[in-house]
């Protein structure tokens, strides 16, 4: 390159490094908490974390903006040496940008899908803190929720459920069926209308049904939290008052169980049960967050940040992270352990004494209580060889077990459906790719199941059409 077009390059540099300068300074002043309250806040708030973060993002673009103003000035009467280094580096960091550019590029056009979800915030924007569990859902709010696997709509009622609009009254021919369920039962990665209650609701109102009776099932998923103590608070508390003929807990078996490691308690004065919260998740901006803010450092939240940008915005990100992620990444759930740690027998005990809780308040107000068993991802026999090869001493059906054992002690209706899909010549199909979650098909094989092992075994009512016969 020759030495006048040298000099040019180089006095582009420094017009380029005073622009950024400038740059990071404007963006430091224009992006206060003012301006994430004004125009990208779920509700006009932001969480005293939130601002911290704000601000120390501020207090750092400022900083760098001026350091790097300065820094353009001073490059001007660099050695010639310098301005080479400067030149070559320059070069350097042009190409590795062009890179990344040409990677993007290539990704997107090759896999042409939605951004991994992942810790990227991607959470619909429809959930609010409560003063009785961790978290409910907002009635009357709606979001876009989209992930790697899918793109649907999130509508709440005003009841705060993932549900069609309903009224409380309801005539004798009307049967309610309340499901209490964690992420599974809320329909995590489908429509509302795509969700294993609102498909069983369908089924069981089917034209060609000999009964004449009206089912309702109202999805009570996430709104009543995520285990089964926040399922009996909600229930309490909350449900009860939707007068339900039937109670279902959908009990998710990979990780309900360890959930309860999540939970924190608030009795009160009698030793009541008054309040549950979660040590790990909090809701900000109307998005449940999956780090507790509290005990992070500054430095660890700016990173977390910066990861969750580049998953969110960058599909060349996503992908390899992904990729690399799952290289790596020694899959191993406890639950399926041979031998369980005092900490998981713990947490059994839990589940059973708050089932219990749940049946005890059904019988008090003569309600029909049922658990369904929710089979993982692990159903499926590829993935299970999968996991059992990295995880050998290993039970797929252990966790199972235990809960039916208990059901039949307790006298307790149990609906296991993982004979039914660990059967299945589709299983892969039911799942996600990147997702733990029923999709579409699984949900609509889940209520089918639940729909028929409902009715062979009398467990809802059937209250036979009466056929009048005319003569002429």
């Amino acid at each position: 390159m020759k030495e006048e077009n040298l000099n040019r390059y180089f006095y582009f540099l420094t017009q380029l490094v005073l622009f950024l300068g400038i740059l990071c300074i404007g963006a430091g002043i224009i992006f206060n908490s003012f301006f994430f309250e004004k125009f990208l806040s779920y509700d006009g708030s932001l969480e005293d974390s939130t601002k911290s973060l704000i601000l120390y993002f501020q207090v750092i673009a400022i900083t760098v903006g001026i350091f790097v103003s300065i820094f353009s000035f001073l490059m001007k009467n660099y050695s010639p040496k310098v301005k080479e280094f400067i030149i070559s580096l320059s070069l350097l960091l042009f190409t590795l940008l062009f890179f990344f550019a040409v990677t993007e590029t290539v990704v997107r056009f090759a896999f042409p899908t939605n951004e991994l979800f992942s810790a990227a915030g991607t959470d619909p924007a429809v959930f609010q803190e409560s003063t009785l569990i961790p978290w409910t859902l907002k009635p009357n709010a709606t979001a876009h929720f989209v992930a790697l696997d899918f793109d649907t709509e999130v509508t709440i009622n005003s009841f705060g459920l993932r549900d069609k609009n309903r009224t409380l009254e309801k005539d004798n021919n009307t049967y309610r069926i309340l499901i209490l369920g964690d992420s599974f039962t809320y329909g995590f990665g489908v429509n509302n209308n795509e969700s294993y209650p609102a498909v069983l609701e369908e089924l069981l109102n089917k034209p060609d049904s000999d009964t004449e009776l009206e089912f309702e099932v109202w999805n009570a998923g996430f709104a009543s939290g995520y285990t089964e103590d926040t399922f009996y608070l909600y229930l309490r508390e909350v449900g009860l008052q939707f007068h339900p003929d039937m109670i279902i807990v959908g009990l998710y078996v990979e990780n309900d169980v360890l959930d309860f490691l999540k939970n924190s308690y608030v009795f009160d004065d009698t030793g009541k049960l008054s309040r549950i919260t979660s040590d790990f998740y909090h809701v900000e901006e109307g998005m449940l967050r999956r780090m507790d803010t509290a005990e992070t450092s500054s430095t660890e939240k700016v990173v977390f940040f910066i990861k969750k940008v580049f998953l969110r915005y960058s599909r060349a990100y996503s992908y390899f992270h992904h990729i690399f992620t799952t290289m790596l990444g020694k899959e191993n759930n406890p639950i399926f352990d041979n031998e369980y740690s005092d900490l998981i027998e713990e947490n059994f005990a839990k589940t059973k004494y708050y089932l219990e809780q749940i049946k005890g308040l059904s019988d008090q107000n003569n309600i029909t209580f049922a658990i369904i068993l929710l089979p993982g991802k692990i159903s499926d026999d590829e993935l299970w060889e999968s996991y059992l090869r990295k995880n050998p001493q290993s039970a797929r059906d252990k966790p199972e077990k235990i809960l039916l054992s208990y059901c039949q002690q307790m006298n307790i209706t149990c609906l296991d459906l993982w004979p039914y899909f660990i059967n299945s010549t589709e299983g892969d199909k039911y799942y996600f790719e990147h997702d733990a979650h029923w999709s579409k098909e699984g949900n609509q094989k889940g209520a089918e199941i639940i729909h028929k092992l409902l009715l062979s075994e009398d467990i809802v009512p059937q209250r036979i059409k009466t056929v009048v016969n005319s003569t002429s």
